[in-house]
């Protein structure tokens, strides 16, 4: 319905289906990864002729923005009316629709 960082120039009332909201957020390097990684570089195997390959996969990875699901709304949900009270130029979240048809009302 619309992405996160475009112009805030409507709210919209869910009329049917189901529309998910999400947050853009930066993957950030848990203990995990890191144990990852380091188990990788203390290796001396080759993957498929690229030592480490995984190891450096995973650095790339860390600043590969991820979609975090905030919520899911119904019929009858006010949706984006925040961005708009606070005068906001661009949403702050993304907005789709789950559902196989949906259909929103638009306020202006």
């Amino acid at each position: 319905m619309y992405k996160e960082g475009t112009a805030a120039e409507l709210a919209f009332i869910v009329v049917k289906g189901e529309f998910e909201l999400q947050k853009s957020l930066k993957k950030s390097e848990g203990a995990g990864e890191l144990a990852v990684i380091k188990l990788l570089e203390s290796g001396s195997e080759n993957i498929g002729g690229n030592q480490n390959v995984l190891a450096r996969k995973l650095v790339e990875l860390k600043d590969f923005p991820y979609a975090h699901k905030l919520a899911i709304y119904g019929p009858g949900s006010l949706l984006c009316e925040e961005d708009l009270v606070n005068n906001r130029e661009t949403y702050s979240c993304t907005l789709r629709c789950i559902s196989p048809k949906g259909s929103l009302l638009c306020l202006t």
